[in-house]
């Protein structure tokens, strides 16, 4: 019932008070008209949501993203929704509202709002929008709600429909096979390029934009008059690691500590994978390891923050093979002699350090303890996540942490 319904009760038990004391006519008249509005507004919302069905699918996806190889729209893609409400019932059905629950877009877009003001019987109306895939993650399903006045909205009446997405938004990720390397001035190789432990040369061939300069040869480049790059039998299979803390996190928003290790792992991931490595992931109970491109992202878009095993713990417990490449809360003190640990070791390709989720952290003195322990350090600012994963993965390819792609 509405705030006008509840009004008009009480003015019909007030007319009913009046006429009762007054023996007026008209006024036992009046009562009967309002009580009577009352009764045909309950009925009718309740008649116009039986015999309805709705239905909702995904049209289309559009994306930006070149290249991509696994099903379902990325963060930030757009798609295309069609929903239909069918009237199977005998009669018409009058002033409809439906609102449906978009899980995955803004905060502010979340619920859309469509409105029906004639629904002949036997019919079908179609609705379509377009919904900007903002929050990754699995969605299975969310609701319809469909809600109908009655006659002059004294009484509503909802009515919800569970249907499926089935749908997965995988995170977004930064193209490492575009760092511009040619930002390195060219003597900082020249002559001395090599080929480490990329394999055997058998041969070379012309430059291309995105290719390593360490693997220019020299001599043919001379020779031919422009940039020729060595070829190799086989690539080096180096292994890959990230580590990053799912058991909690910091920020709001998608601008967190946890999606930004994301983020981070699956740009990563996309290179280390590309370039005929292995890849593994950790961030909690069931990481993944020398896994493919496809089931990296579906690892990293079905992660929830869940606070059972820290990232402490993981480090603590596992024998790593590879490199490392860990991401950390600039506020989270309790990894730093664990990664000083692995350092000694030789395991860490480099840390990635999350700065300026929490008021007032305790930064400095972080930064300072693992600079003086030699650490390849990367600062990541909140809002300079692009930034950051590019001046990772020029790291990770100049200190040959990673493989070089067949060709």
């Amino acid at each position: 019932m509405t705030r006008f319904g509840l009004g008009f009760i009480i003015a019909g038990v007030l007319v009913y008070l009046l006429s009762s004391q007054t023996q007026i006519g008209w006024l036992y008249l009046l009562d009967a008209i309002i009580w009577s509005l009352l009764l045909l507004s309950a009925i009718l919302p309740w008649y116009s949501l039986r015999s309805l069905s709705i239905e909702r699918r995904v049209m289309a996806i559009n994306s930006t993203v070149r290249g991509r190889e696994f099903l379902g729209p990325v963060e930030d893609d757009n798609i295309e929704v069609q929903f239909s409400v069918k009237n199977a019932g005998r009669l018409g059905k009058y002033f409809i509202k439906i609102r449906d629950e978009c899980p995955f877009d803004t905060k502010e877009n979340r619920y859309r709002d469509f409105f029906v003001i004639k629904l002949k019987s036997g019919s079908t109306v179609y609705f379509n929008y377009s919904a900007n895939c903002y929050l990754r993650g699995v969605y299975s399903s969310s609701n319809v709600t469909l809600v109908s006045w009655g006659f002059l909205g004294l009484w509503q009446r909802k009515k919800e429909f569970h249907l499926p997405w089935n749908i997965t938004v995988y995170p977004g990720y930064f193209n490492l096979e575009e760092v511009s390397i040619t930002n390195i001035a060219w003597g900082e190789f020249g002559q001395a390029a090599r080929a480490t432990a990329a394999g055997e040369i058998y041969g070379s061939r012309e430059y291309r934009y995105g290719d390593p300069l360490k693997y220019i040869h020299w001599r043919n480049t001379a020779r031919l008059g422009r940039f020729m790059i060595r070829e190799f039998e086989r690539a080096g299979k180096a292994s890959l690691t990230v580590l990053f803390e799912a058991g909690r996190s910091f920020g709001s928003g998608r601008e967190t500590t946890l999606e930004y290790g994301i983020r981070i792992a699956a740009s990563l991931a996309r290179l280390q994978i590309g370039s005929g490595g292995t890849v593994g992931i950790i961030a909690g109970e069931c990481p993944v390891l020398f896994t493919g491109w496809n089931e990296a992202m579906d690892y990293l878009a079905a992660i929830q923050m869940e606070g059972k095993t820290g990232l402490g713990d993981v480090i603590s417990e596992y024998e790593f093979d590879g490199f490392l490449v860990v991401v950390i809360a600039a506020a989270d003190s309790e990894l730093i002699s664990s990664l000083i640990s692995l350092n000694r070791q030789g395991k860490l390709a480099a840390v990635v350090v999350l700065e300026g989720f929490v008021e007032n952290e305790a930064l400095g003195e972080n930064i300072t303890r693992l600079t003086n322990s030699g650490i390849p350090l990367i600062k990541c600012s909140k809002g300079g996540l692009e930034d950051a994963v590019n001046q990772l993965g020029y790291m990770l390819l100049i200190n040959e942490k990673l493989p070089v792609a067949i060709n």
